[in-house]
């Protein structure tokens, strides 16, 4: 039997273990934005338990009631995974339950409680403990009480009837509760704690079933049992000696009992094969009478012995437990309350029961009960959900909703990263959520200000901001500053932080396109120093270098990247290879060794790479001096893009095929593809017959010729305009020739702001029939990831990309200029808002120049142009070898 919490890591992991963050699965091994598939579970290290800390009120009702014990199973203490070495209870006490200003002091004069019998002092202080709130006179009153309650107790003698023995079991039971959902660290609990443990050694036998319930829960409700406070107390010698009682008296335990007490125990971390045994099998024989929130007991109880030290990886009496319990959950999780729910979600992720009918039950329940859910429920509720993979978008949806609306005071960091982590692992978008997330955050990140009067202790720990930073990074959330402030404190103490979460943060400041040179300069100056890094962390730091162009001359030779790497290979996730021989490519230092080694295991399997790994990887063997397995990876990718096409070239200018536009969208984000690379990118151009223009047009836009063309609008100083634009050359004309074959009302808003150019003479709009126009519209943007403002308008329809919300590449909005010009000069033509001759009368060339890579959303708006204006003849081209490769 053992008490030791085993820190147990499963799973690869994107940089090796990751600490307190891994879980099953693997970790953000996918490129750049794509990275979401991370299975590192929300593990950020927090608080060692807490106990019932949520919702104190409804232990005003006493002992008797089921709600006792069972109403917040570990739910103000709850980390993720519980994951406990080394820290203590930290947060979400009761108002008025902190520790007493008089902790550590000697109680000084007359006791006013002396004479009172034990009894009479144990039913102040429950009464006291049960209040909402308590003033300075009655945390007073509380150390007076305990002070009187120490004295009765030491010199209480042995017991010899059971009646006595009974009678003193009732009295300890309460006066633990009481002690336990304070939560007191002074020294007077600490002398009532030593009493009461010394005496229900001696009387263990003598102690109903209830009694036992309530002694050992409010023992694990201590914060000191975490943090040694209570060493002294040698719980672990009682926890042993009532044990056994419980074994011989387990028939006598009811539902309410045997959950209770088995959370008290996995609470405690005391693990012995015998005892868990046993009640396991006792829970088996009463598995149709469980409540939903004994139920929530026991599942915790078992994801905690899971991880005690000792446990196997699985157990008999376990395994049919659970088997049992999947059953009553499909059946019955319709009628639990809420924190049962998420309890039972969060524990079925913990011990990987992904068990689609009991989740799909437990998804539908919640969504029905959803606003009945505090915010600490939600975290556990999609934290569970995601970690296993059963994504409800509504549900998820509605998690947000909810969330948002609640009150954020009392969040921990911990739950801010498991928060964040489960909407990235679901990529379920709510920017609104992860933009409160970044909020609350803030206030928690560590200062190194001096002049600070006090510390908060429920400040981020090196594993939950690790977690944090990747779950904003793989949801794409624009947020530098926040970022940055990491990147402050990383660097100040950057031996807080293991080696991989590291390598996390320098690919979420990759992924994000954050740069902090400070940053950088510490981690690779510590990389230097370092015997040994694994090959996972290797790769996640060269990919962050270069894609950040950051220039890491000395961590680069003297590391010996590439054959480390190679050396390790078995141990890396291919995708994280892929990313390393990326990097070494664009850095221009390819690997030939790496590159052919990373490129047999991507043939052995392809299909275990996203699409745009797979792309990514494909533009780099195509650019090698002898390129080889091109064929078989052109195939695969090919076969990855065809659904891609098939989507964009479902868009129809129709008043049937307008309906289905927002599907199409939703589909075509739902692919999760955000560009497919220089060679998929001409794959689909050519699949969607976009021909390139003419080499004059190419060179002009190569040097910026369009601004010196008299009609260009635009004068900036070309020194500040950066190489990343897109360039639009137009050659139109318009005739009222033809039939009225389509009335569209879709395309007709007007430009809001007013900067539109009318292309027809306003002087004399009279007969402008036939007449030619020519142009250039031209959009650039300073931050080539984080792009230009999204479209409003009603012309084109831009799909919300992954890591994209928000944003879109230069290309889709000179298009909607395009189209907001030739609404111009139709409305100048027509005479009507309406333009009954609709846009078929538009006729010309439309040549587009992009020195960006376009994302699949810019390709489906070129299609979309293409639909609105079909007798406009539309080239495209893009010219990406000045800029790195998005």
């Amino acid at each position: 039997m053992t008490r030791t919490r085993k820190h147990r890591t499963r799973g690869e992991g994107d940089g090796s273990s990751m600490g307190a963050l891994e879980s099953r699965g693997r970790a953000n091994e996918s490129w750049e934005e794509e990275s979401q598939s991370s299975n590192w579970g929300a593990q950020a290290q927090g608080k060692k338990g807490g106990g019932a800390g949520r919702n104190r009120a409804r232990a005003k009702q006493g002992l008797e009631e089921e709600a006792w014990g069972e109403e917040d199973p570990d739910y103000a203490g709850y980390d993720g995974y519980s994951w406990y070495e080394d820290s203590s209870y930290k947060r979400q006490t009761p108002q008025g339950s902190r520790k007493s200003s008089k902790a550590d002091k000697k109680t000084k004069g007359r006791n006013p409680h002396q004479g009172k019998t034990i009894a009479q002092a144990r039913e102040a202080l429950v009464k006291l403990s049960k209040a909402p709130t308590r003033t300075a006179k009655d945390e007073e009153d509380i150390e007076w009480l305990l002070a009187h309650i120490s004295e009765t107790l030491s010199n209480a003698k042995g017991f010899a009837s059971e009646d006595e023995k009974r009678t003193m079991g009732k009295e300890l039971s309460e006066i633990m509760t009481a002690l336990g959902s304070m939560r007191l660290e002074s020294e007077t609990a600490l002398a009532v704690t030593e009493d009461v443990v010394r005496i229900a050694q001696g009387i263990a036998e003598g102690i109903a079933p209830g009694d036992i319930a309530g002694l050992v829960y409010g023992f694990a409700c201590l914060p000191g049992v975490w943090n040694d406070y209570y060493e002294g107390c040698d719980l672990e010698k009682m926890l042993k000696s009532l044990a056994k009682v419980i074994l011989q008296k387990k028939a006598e335990f009811g539902q309410w009992e045997i959950s209770t007490t088995a959370w008290a125990y996995a609470k405690c971390s005391f693990w012995d094969r015998a005892f868990v045994d046993g009640i396991c099998d006792h829970c088996r024989s009463l598995i149709w009478k469980l409540s939903g929130q004994s139920m929530a007991n026991i599942c915790w109880a078992l994801a905690q012995w899971s991880e005690c030290e000792g446990a196997p990886e699985g157990w008999t009496s376990k395994d049919k437990l659970l088997e049992e319990i999947v059953g009553v959950v499909k059946a019955d999780a319709g009628r639990y309350r809420p924190p049962a729910l998420s309890m039972v979600a969060w524990s079925f992720a913990r011990l990987n029961v992904a068990k689609k009918e009991a989740l799909a039950v437990i998804a539908a329940s919640s969504t029905k009960r959803i606003q009945a859910f505090s915010l600490e429920d939600l975290v556990h509720l999609s934290w569970g959900l995601a970690y296993l993979q059963h994504v409800d978008v509504e549900l998820f949806r509605l998690i947000s909703e909810v969330a948002l609306a609640l009150d954020w005071s009392a969040v921990s960091a911990a739950e801010l990263a498991n928060l964040a982590w489960a909407f990235a692992k679901s990529r379920v978008k709510s920017n609104k959520l992860m933009q409160k997330i970044v909020e609350e955050s803030s206030k928690k990140l560590r200062s190194y200000d001096e002049s600070a009067e006090e510390e908060d202790h429920d400040q981020f720990q090196a594993d939950q901001i690790t977690m944090l930073t990747w779950a904003l990074a793989a949801h794409g959330l624009n947020c530098s500053e926040f970022m940055k402030k990491v990147g402050d404190w990383a660097t100040e103490d950057m031996h807080a932080f293991t080696v991989e979460q590291l390598a996390h943060i320098a690919w979420s400041f990759a992924a994000l396109r954050v740069k902090h040179e400070p940053f950088f300069d510490a981690l690779c100056t510590m990389m230097v120093d370092q015997e040994y890094i694994e090959a996972h962390s290797l790769a996640n730091i060269v990919f962050a270098c270069a894609q950040l162009h950051y220039s890491a001359d000395e961590f680069l030779s003297d590391c010996d990247l590439g054959p480390e790497i190679l050396r390790q290979i078995t141990k890396v996730p291919l995708r994280a290879l892929v990313r390393a021989v990326w990097a070494f490519d664009a850095m221009g230092i390819p690997d030939l060794q790496l590159t052919e080694a990373v490129a047999k295991r991507v043939q052995q399997n392809p299909d275990g790479l996203p699409t745009k790994v797979l792309a990514q990887f494909y533009d780099v063997l195509s650019g090698l001096p002898e390129p080889k397995h091109l064929d078989a990876l052109r195939l695969e990718l090919e076969k990855k893009l065809t659904p891609v096409v098939d989507c964009i070239r479902q868009f129809k200018l129709s008043r049937s095929g307008l309906e289905t536009w927002p599907k199409l969208l939703q589909q075509l984000s739902d692919y999760k593809i955000v560009d497919c690379g220089l060679m998929g990118t001409q794959f689909l151009e050519q699949r969607l017959d976009l021909a390139p223009p003419n080499i004059k047009f190419i060179k002009r836009c190569s040097t910026k010729d369009w601004s010196k063309t008299p009609s260009f609008d635009s004068k900036p100083d070309l020194d500040e305009v950066p190489e990343l634009y897109t360039a639009i050359q137009l050659q139109l004309s318009t005739s009222k020739d033809g039939e009225d074959e389509y009335h569209n009302d879709d395309f007709t808003s007007s430009n809001a702001d007013g900067t539109r150019k009318q292309w027809a003479d306003e002087e004399d709009s009279s007969d402008t029939s036939g007449q030619e126009y020519e142009d250039w519209i031209v959009k650039w943007c300073k931050d080539p990831y984080f792009g230009v403002p999204a479209l409003t308008s009603g012309f084109l329809r831009v799909a919300e990309l992954v890591d994209r919300a928000g944003r879109c590449y230069p290309t889709a909005p000179a298009l909607e200029e395009v189209c907001f010009r030739i609404q111009g000069n139709l409305n100048a033509e027509f005479g009507t808002q309406s333009v009954p001759e609709s846009c078929e009368s538009v006729r010309g060339e439309v040549n587009i120049f992009t020195s960006l890579l376009p994302s699949v959303a810019c390709l489906c708006a070129i299609w979309q142009f293409k639909q609105i204006f079909p007798n406009v003849t539309l080239t495209f081209v893009e010219s990406v070898d000045m800029v790195p490769t998005l």
